[in-house]
């Protein structure tokens, strides 16, 4: 199987105040039109879009080689199924919409105190 490779540097999204931090990719570009992204550790991985983006249209996206995405579907296939996955556990959509928006665990600082929240149900 003939690939090419080509070496992109884009900005890591989750950078902090005004360092900017950038993360290396290795993309593999596959004859039969696939094309694939990896981080340093040659794990699929990708920040701004799928990891995996297959001729026939699906599209997965995957950060440290486990399925991931906080903003929609981290599989989604031509005929439109999807899938919704965090850190590579699997959720229902609805499961999914539950635990984004949530407010558990998540934190805050306040008068420069950090605040861990706890959700009350």
């Amino acid at each position: 199987m003939f690939e090419k490779l080509i070496k992109v540097f884009l900005m890591n999204l989750r950078k902090k105040s005004n360092n900017m931090s950038y993360e290396e990719y290795t993309v593999k570009v596959y004859s039969d039109g696939t094309i694939k992204w990896f981080n340093q550790n040659d794990q699929l991985h990708r920040l701004d879009g799928p990891a995996v983006e297959y001729s026939d249209g699906d599209k997965h996206w995957f950060q440290n080689d486990q399925l991931h995405r906080l903003d929609g579907p981290s599989v989604e296939y031509p005929n439109g199924s999807k899938y919704w996955h965090i850190e590579g556990k699997y959720y229902t959509e609805k499961e999914f919409n539950r635990q984004v928006n949530s407010c558990n665990n998540k934190t805050v600082i306040i008068d420069g105190k950090e605040y861990q929240l706890i959700e009350k149900k």
